[in-house]
């Protein structure tokens, strides 16, 4: 939606909402049918509820509900502030996603210090995203996702990935 930046009908609905129908996420399989070939291209249609790509133009200094492609759902980003940015003003968001299971996996025994030789275990993410926008245009100028995820079987507890991803200087300079 052109006023809010939040997810929207394509096809022009009375109220138009972000549902399973106007929302998708397209997956690459693994492979190629053939050598030099793009892998072909399947659309998982899910809800997306949220800012998505960009906050709104006006970027007010409030919170605002944005979409995190891990857990699937709109978290909470809180305006914290104004910072610079390479010399201009941007308003900082903090969105904080809580310890949120994501799915069951089969997995060696052995990567949980398990045993057996297979075991179930959970996946779980929680992470912190930092978001410098400007404000008359919605868009980030800066980002950064503090990401820890982990698999859990019983009391056993393997990290998986824990660490900061986050927009370079170069990108940086290019979104100001």
């Amino acid at each position: 939606d052109r006023r809010t930046a939040e997810g929207y009908e394509p096809h022009g609905a009375t109220d138009p909402k972000c549902d399973a129908a106007s929302s998708y996420v397209t997956e690459l399989k693994d492979k190629a049918d053939k050598d030099g070939e793009k892998p072909p291209e399947k659309n998982d249609y899910k809800p997306q509820p949220g800012l998505n790509f960009k906050f709104p133009f006006g970027t007010e200094q409030k919170d605002y509900q944005v979409y995190d492609d891990n857990t699937g759902k709109a978290v909470t980003a809180r305006f914290t502030g104004t910072e610079e940015v390479n010399g201009i003003e941007t308003y900082k968001f903090v969105q904080s996603i809580p310890d949120t299971k994501l799915e069951t996996r089969s997995v060696p025994g052995s990567l949980v210090g398990a045993t057996e030789s297979s075991v179930d275990a959970d996946l779980y993410y929680r992470g912190v995203n930092t978001m410098w926008v400007e404000p008359v245009t919605g868009v980030q100028v800066k980002q950064q996702q503090q990401q820890h995820q982990e698999l859990r079987a019983g009391t056993n507890t393997t990290v998986v990935f824990d660490g900061t991803l986050a927009f370079n200087g170069k990108t940086i300079a290019q979104m100001v």
